[in-house]
């Protein structure tokens, strides 16, 4: 590796802990009342930017390296999500907050996004990854459009809907 490409890196690795660090902000509840409600808002932008930059990374990696590293992306994203979603399930289950019938509705919950609706996130690069992965780089053009336009969709009758930017509709976009 070139000492471009390494400073190109630790660029990048300093964006994703700054976003990192925004992330943990945004979910700190006394950035969203009153005079600091504007932080919350500028905060907002860390989940996408941290989405998106993933998204580059991984897409630079499938430049160099070819389609394959997709799939061990994946896997590693499937194997520490269904870590934490088996943690969670466990913690919810041993305090009673949720009762489950079958391991097959803990493997219905995670693949649904649904078990620790928190860890929505990693359930989302897996899937974005395999949908990357199908298309490939030849429709890289359709999916940059139609991933923007699900995002615009998503977000502003949800997170920006009590905002300036926000619309209303009358159902949920999240999850």
């Amino acid at each position: 590796m070139t000492r471009k490409e390494r400073l190109k890196n630790n660029s990048f690795e300093t964006l994703r802990i700054i976003a990192a660090v925004f992330i943990v902000l945004l979910h700190y509840q006394d950035f969203s009342l009153g005079a600091f409600s504007f932080l919350h808002e500028i905060f907002r932008f860390s989940v996408p930017f941290f989405f998106a930059l993933s998204g580059f990374l991984l897409a630079e990696k499938y430049q160099r390296e070819g389609k394959h590293i997709v799939l061990g992306y994946v896997k590693r994203i499937i194997v520490v999500s269904l870590f934490w979603n088996l943690f969670y399930f466990a913690a919810y289950f041993v305090t009673g907050v949720v009762s489950l019938n079958s391991v097959g509705q803990v493997f219905i919950l995670f693949f649904k996004g649904e078990g620790a609706y928190h860890l929505w996130f990693f359930t989302s690069l897996w899937v974005t990854a395999l949908v990357f992965y199908v298309f490939g780089k030849e429709r890289i053009n359709f999916l940059l459009v139609f991933s923007t336009l699900l995002y615009l969709f998503g977000v502003l009758p949800g997170s920006y809907k009590g905002t300036y930017l926000g619309i209303l509709i009358p159902f949920s976009t999240r999850d």
